[in-house]
């Protein structure tokens, strides 16, 4: 089983934009369609007005961009791709086959398909390194991201090197910005996050010495990310501020409604509630104008975890819902387990709020003394728990699979189900002693194998990124059902069992000690009453 590995920033802002470079005129669009050869400018040219008269490859809108662009670098690249061109080595059919299936693969997010085109890539390789290894880069960074896509980050960085250093041999600067871009992501993936923004900052260092400042502002866009990642949040929010600026200057609407996510995660990690929602609102009317729906998806998300940790249960019910019907209506399964655990979430903590947060902590469970009112949401929710937890193993999301074993543990408990409860806080434990060798309780990722974790020191466990992400693993609020600190002393008694050490049937007193303590209530009741305050535990 994996854990859902989408975070909201990669899924809002996507991966990487492609742009066929290879084909006549560098366009993606119509044969007879030239965008202007000056990054800066990006005009779309109905006809080719200005040709360079010594690589034929490039068009400009004007004279000057035609000046701009030699001196920003078409200088250094024009006499190579000249003897390209004098070399009988252009393009066969087969090869051009070979690169519009691999850019239609990656703009309908079909990775497996574009990751199977590796061994074909290889092959042409061979082939077109000496006359076209703009092509052979650039095939390199798709394959990249489409390992980076399916969690096989060791592939993506095999494949990220290779098409690296064909970009360097060949003095490809945008095989090298997009190398570093699909390197870094793998970093950031595999938390080695001083990584991934070194290889960031080398593709924003080409970006600003090319003046391209559409991808200066993608490339801001993965820093930000990064440090948000570490728990830097005021970095993270200049950059994205940077980009923003960027975007607005470009003109760039599409991108703005990315950015002003990606804003609001930042606000939301700092528990900054209503900067982060107002952000949040933004994004979500421009995603709607430009007809994102599966952006729309995770804005929702980020509004509706908003409105969670203020309290506001029936608004978050409302947003969640609206998420569950656009999965619905655009085919998006994958994000359907989120939203049921949200929204069972926030059907029972409506349910507590509506009933005096009923019930009290007891020591003898029963349902006898619940209101009916109060067991209808009650079982509303565990409906929403099961059909996260079934989502979760047809998937294979670990995260998903465990917090909805423990929320049904911990409402089992609540309606008098003590044997049920157990069982299922028992399966919990499990999955979670089963996953630690390669996932992160703070961020609630996926690591590779050979990422370097640190361990925790008192349940032997638990593993982290880093310190700041095992801080973050025992905050309170976010994706957890509960903080680890609350958990970690059960883990280490479960690890006993698991070692043969002890019995789970000499756990049981410590199981049913922490069903009493109501750690769910404290987990997803209001996190603070300014919601201006900063994050705190």
């Amino acid at each position: 089983m994996r854990p859902h590995t989408h975070t909201p920033e990669s899924r809002v802002k996507g991966p990487p934009e492609v742009r066929l470079r290879w084909l006549p005129g560098g366009a993606m669009a119509a044969p007879d369609v030239h965008l202007c050869g000056n990054v800066s400018c990006g005009v779309v040219l109905s006809a080719p007005l200005l040709r360079c008269s010594k690589c034929h490859r490039v068009c400009y809108c004007c004279r000057a961009c035609q000046t701009q662009a030699w001196k920003a670098g078409h200088k250094r690249e024009c006499g190579q791709a000249a003897a390209a061109r004098r070399v009988q080595g252009e393009l066969t059919n087969r090869h051009r086959d070979l690169c519009i299936k691999a850019y239609n693969l990656y703009e309908a997010r079909n990775w497996r398909g574009l990751v199977a085109l590796e061994a074909t890539v290889r092959a042409a390789t061979a082939q077109l390194r000496e006359t076209r290894p703009e092509f052979i880069a650039e095939i390199y960074g798709m394959l990249g991201t489409g390992c980076t896509q399916l969690g096989l980050f060791t592939k993506a960085i095999e494949l990220s090197e290779q098409g690296l250093a064909i970009a360097v041999e060949s003095g490809d600067r945008r095989g090298k910005r997009r190398a570093y871009i699909t390197f870094g992501d793998c970093y950031k993936q595999v938390g080695q996050y001083a990584k991934a923004i070194k290889l960031h900052e080398q593709a924003l260092a080409i970006s600003e010495e090319m003046s391209d400042r559409a991808n200066q502002g993608v490339t801001c866009s993965h820093l930000g990310c990064c440090y948000e990642k570490l728990g830097q949040y005021d970095k993270a929010i200049e950059l994205h501020q940077q980009c923003l600026e960027i975007n607005e200057e470009m003109g760039d609407r599409a991108s703005l409604g990315s950015t002003f996510g990606n804003l609001g995660v930042c606000y939301e990690s700092l528990q900054q509630y209503d900067t982060a929602i107002g952000l949040l609102e933004k994004s979500k009317l421009i995603l709607q104008e430009f007809g994102n729906r599966e952006g729309e998806v995770q804005t929702l998300a980020g509004l509706g975890r908003c409105k969670t940790a203020l309290g506001k249960y029936a608004q978050a019910i409302t947003c969640h819902t609206e998420q569950w019907a656009i999965t619905q209506e655009v085919d998006l399964e994958s994000d359907q387990t989120s939203i049921a655990l949200h929204l069972g979430v926030n059907v029972w903590a409506q349910a507590r709020v509506e009933h005096g947060n009923a019930p009290a902590p007891f020591t003898t469970p029963s349902a006898s003394g619940h209101p009916a009112a109060y067991m209808d949401s009650m079982r509303d929710a565990a409906q929403w728990f099961r059909t996260a937890l079934c989502l979760a193993q047809t998937h294979g999301f670990v995260f998903e699979n465990e917090s909805a074993q423990l929320h049904l543990a911990f409402l089992a408990f609540d309606t008098g189900e003590e044997e049920e409860a157990l069982v299922l806080l028992k399966k919990y434990l499990q999955a979670q002693v089963d996953s630690a060798h390669s996932y992160c309780r703070g961020c609630c990722q996926q690591r590779g194998d050979d990422a370097p974790m640190l361990t925790c020191g008192g349940c032997s466990v638990a593993r982290f990124c880093n310190e700041d992400h095992q801080r973050m693993a025992s905050k309170k609020g976010g994706r957890k059902p509960v903080r680890h600190k609350d958990v970690c002393s059960l883990l280490r008694k479960w690890r006993q069992v698991v070692k043969g050490k002890a019995t789970a049937e000499s756990c049981s007193p410590d199981l049913l000690a922490f069903l009493r303590q109501d750690l769910w209530w404290r987990c997803h009741a209001p996190v603070v009453a300014d919601s201006r305050a900063g994050a705190r535990d």
